[in-house]
């Protein structure tokens, strides 16, 4: 202890001493305050640590950015690829073609202009996220229009793939949440049911209260399903986890 009672780090040396004889007759011991050195070992750990906290910081930003450059080289380019294909054929054909085969073509061309639309609105979401631009602007949103708005926006992609996609939601039900982020989450499941739904199957979003605070929306669909092994991957944006559904369809690696 000092003087004013506060305790401090020492390190204790003690020497023999010795007779004529050498046996011993006692002990000398010196106590050294080490305070300094332990301090600047504290030092040495803790700056051991923020290094090793920034190469983490570091591996995420190289991951996100080979998934972001993946995304706008390869998964953006898919789907423009097909609208113009459709476009010039339409362009080049419209007066052969008969109704029914214009009316394939043109379902053809929106189901990829809707996945086109929907990969863009992932990206921006995901770029204000990286930046911290995300902002949160809670309000009372009605379950059943958001999910409405987004079985519209994939009725197209549900038709040509033969799946029948219903919804159950009581107009009643209200939730107190950001309608973009509820808007965005929901898109992104119902996508994903359809994609791994083989055709002839069912995607069916609900909601139900849940509890007196909690709204519990579902998206359930008879599709293939996820190992176990692959649930944990979804949420590493160190790795890219993609599948292809059940027509080819390529997925982003966004989660």
């Amino acid at each position: 202890m000092r003087k004013d009672g506060t305790a401090f780090p020492v390190r204790l040396i003690s020497n023999p001493i010795t007779d004529a004889d050498g046996s011993l007759i006692g002990k000398v011991t010196v106590c050294e305050d080490i305070t300094e050195r332990k301090q600047a070992e504290q030092a040495l750990l803790d700056a051991h640590n923020e290094l090793r906290g920034k190469n983490v910081q570091l591996a995420e930003l190289n991951a996100s950015k080979d998934t972001f450059f993946s995304i706008i080289s390869h998964d953006l380019r898919s789907p423009f690829t097909v609208m113009l294909g459709f476009s010039q054929l339409l362009d080049e054909n419209v007066e052969r073609y008969s109704q029914e085969e214009l009316k394939i073509k043109v379902r053809k061309l929106r189901a990829s202009a809707e996945q086109l639309y929907a990969l863009l609105e992932n990206l921006l979401t995901w770029s204000r996220i990286q930046r911290g631009a995300m902002e949160y602007d809670p309000e009372q949103v009605a379950v059943a229009d958001i999910v409405a708005e987004n079985a519209d926006l994939f009725t197209s992609r549900a038709e040509q793939k033969q799946i029948t996609l219903t919804q159950s939601i009581p107009p009643d039900i209200m939730v107190y949440a950001d309608a973009n982020m509820v808007n965005t989450v929901l898109r992104n499941l119902i996508s994903n049911a359809l994609k791994f739904t083989p055709a002839g199957g069912t995607v069916a979003v609900s909601a139900q209260p849940h509890t007196e605070r909690l709204i519990e929306v579902a998206v359930a669909d008879t599709g293939v399903g996820m190992k176990p092994d692959d649930l944990a991957k979804l949420f590493r944006i160190d790795v890219r986890y993609t599948n292809m559904g059940t027509a080819g369809e390529k997925g982003t690696g966004l989660a």
